[in-house]
Parts: structure tokens; sequence; C-alpha cells
């Protein structure tokens, strides 16, 4: 059987053009969390056979495989196992992390092992997509704004210096989500007062007011993502097909680092409350991680004054960032290209939401199926800090 080998130039071409490309780790865990080719996901080879049709369900979808250099067969023993389980557009990307690392590419580190799952959800058996950033654990977690009962805005910058279980799930109408968040509400308030639940989901905060009165929910802090879909994007939970929150559970530390996520893999099914509430009570009874520096999470006001970056900033900057292109050191420009209209614009409706909550003014440029994002800072009259942050958060988005 003829495999399809691709070179490094190409493995980048094909992650700039197909943002549906999805790129597979065949190594070990343990390699995979010291160090792996950006947004990868690991599905080591010994598992493969087993759990690609669960992780992978669209066998239609360009699937690239590594491990970890042109000596190593993992790769394509990996090839030739997902083709005999019928995927037709499988390639090898032969120089694997040797090759990728000397090209001195940026790298990612720890686990997302649990996130594996986020793109591989199914209602009934229908996969479904989702979209939004990718979590990390022990990494900050986004901010989100939501809406409570009384219409209010909610971020979570409101429940500051506390730990914080994040709850989602698609809608209260629905018997497995009824029975979530009650269980929430009696479990894990009775184990630890000084721990905030907060549910999150699409439906309208008059239909949440009316369950919560209805069912004695009162120590969980029941949200709506219904405005402006912030938390989906933000946590990476937006079901594209139906606009809903994929079912999940995630635990933050005191000083807002992702600690745990579980991410349910058939939105029909209840999430593990065994392995959340002993996740949960490690988390309480260690120290939370150290705070992060506000500017390093989060775009900071504009003032007129402010200097731009230096070139040998922008240099070493740049080296941390995917396919994006420095124009004499002012702007930041990169091309998305998607398969017709109406993805490139729901792509534009992702940033554009992000860009809003993070303070910044892209400039967007929407053409058929291609969208052109340029980030600059007009107050310094070149580029700063903001522009890097946005720039790295757009690459996380899937």
């Amino acid at each position: 059987m003829d495999i399809k080998t691709i070179t490094r130039n190409e493995l980048l071409e094909i992650i700039n053009e197909n943002k549906e490309a999805i790129i597979v780790d065949v190594l070990d865990r343990s390699s995979y969390e010291k160090e792996h080719i950006p947004k990868a996901i690991s599905i080591p080879l010994a598992e493969l056979a087993v759990n690609a049709e669960k992780i992978l369900p669209n066998k239609q979808a360009a699937i690239i495989v590594y491990c970890v250099g042109f000596e190593c067969l993992a790769s394509t023993q990996a090839v030739n196992t997902l083709v005999s389980l019928g995927y037709v557009n499988v390639m090898d990307y032969k120089g694997g992390l040797q090759d990728y690392r000397e090209a001195n590419l940026p790298m990612e580190t720890g686990s997302v092992m649990k996130n594996t799952l986020a793109s591989s959800i199914t209602l009934k058996g229908l996969p479904l997509t989702l979209v939004g950033r990718k979590l990390t654990v022990n990494k900050p977690a986004p901010n989100f704004v939501a809406v409570n009962n009384a219409l209010n805005r909610v971020t979570l910058d409101d429940f500051k210096g506390k730990v914080k279980v994040l709850t989602s799930f698609l809608s209260l109408d629905t018997p497995v989500c009824d029975l979530q968040v009650k269980a929430f509400n009696q479990n894990v308030t009775t184990l630890y007062s000084d721990v905030v639940v907060l549910g999150i989901s699409k439906d309208l905060p008059f239909a949440q007011e009316r369950f919560c009165a209805l069912n004695h929910i009162d120590q969980v802090t029941i949200l709506s993502d219904y405005q402006r879909s912030s938390f989906g994007i933000n946590y990476g939970l937006l079901i594209k097909e139906n606009n809903l929150l994929a079912r999940a559970v995630i635990i933050l530390d005191a000083n807002d680092h992702v600690r745990y996520i579980q991410i349910i893999d058939e939105v029909t099914h209840a999430p593990n409350y065994e392995d959340a509430l002993d996740q949960l009570n490690k988390v309480v009874h260690s120290p939370p991680l150290p705070k992060v520096d506000y500017a390093s999470v989060h775009c900071i006001p504009c003032e007129e004054g402010m200097p731009p970056l230096e070139h040998e900033t922008i240099v070493r900057r740049l080296q941390n960032l995917s396919n994006w292109e420095c124009v004499e050191d002012l702007k930041l420009v990169k091309t998305f290209q998607f398969k017709d209209f109406i993805e490139a614009k729901y792509f534009l409706d992702l940033l554009s939401c992000i860009a809003e909550e993070q303070g910044h003014h892209p400039i967007f440029n929407l053409a058929y199926n291609k969208l052109r994002v340029t980030l600059t800072t007009h107050a310094a009259g070149g580029l700063t800090d903001n522009d890097f942050l946005l720039a790295k958060i757009i690459d996380e988005i899937t």
C-alpha cells in the first residue's frame, strides 16, 4: 500500500489552510507531555486501533500522524491502522519531532489528553464538532461573560479567590442535564462549603430561574451563555452544529488555573461524578498554582504614547506563533482559508467575540472563503504585547 508522506513545509501549509486538519502524536503519553507539535492530540500507537473511531469520528478528515523522526516506524504503522479502519485522507509526517524541532518551531508541553475528546463528541452516536479555545491543565483559565437569572453580566472575575467547579450542559429540559445540576447542588456544596459551583448552559435565563425555583437549586449558580457564546468559545465547548454547550466538568483552583477537565464524549451520558469529586478533593486540599501576571492572559488598555516593541523582541515573540507574518515590525498578518463563505464567516464570529472581550481592535478582511486578520496597536504606532497575545489566542481556536 502506498503511504502519503509529507514534509515539514507541507505540514505547515496544511495546518495554515485547513482548520479541520487533525495532527496525531502516536508516541507514548510521557513523551507527549514532555513536548509535542502544537494542537496535536495524543493517541499512543498501542491504543489507536481501539480508540480511533471514538476520538476521530470523521473518516474524511485530513489526519497527519507523526512519531520521533525519520527512523521511527510508529507513524507508518499508525497510517496503516487508520487506512484499514476506513480513513481516506491520512498522511505520514516522517520527519516527526526531530525535524520539527530542528526548524526551531514552537512546541507545546503538558498533558491535554482529556481535551482530545473535545473534537469527537457525539449525540446518540452522531458526531458533533466543538469549536473554541483549547484548555490545558495547569494553565490559566480564560475569563468569560455570561448572564444570571436577573440578566446581569457575570464573569469569572466575580468569583476570585474561590475554588470553582464549572459544569456545562446542553439544556435543563433534558433529564441528564436535570440530574447533573441536582447532583452538584447536593454533593459538592455539602462536602465543601467554600467551593463555588457554576452551572452553565444556553437556556434562557427565565427558564433557568424557573428550573431553580421548582427544584430548590440554591447551592449552584446557574448562568446563561445564550447572548454571546462567550463561555463556549473561551472553553472550547461550543457545539458548532446546534450552538449548544457540550457536557463537561472543569475544576479551577483559587488562582483560576485549570486543574481538571472532563468532557463527556457522548452528550446523552452523565459525567463521571466520582472522578470529578475525587479530583475536587485534591484541588481543595492542595495549594493553588501561583498567580500569573494579568497582562500575560489579557490585553491591557492602550494609551497614547506607549512605545512599540523593539525589532529583537518582535523576532523572538514571532517564533512562538504559528504562521503569522510580520510586516515591517508594524503589524501581524495571517490568512485563514475555509471551504466556503459560511465557514469563514463562522470563524470571524468566533474571533470577534474574543477580540471584543480582550479590548482589541483587529482588522478583518473577508473575501468569500478567506479571512485575513491584521493585528496592530494604533496607539503605539506598531506592535505591542497585546498583538502577540491576541495572535496566540487566535491560534488556540479550533
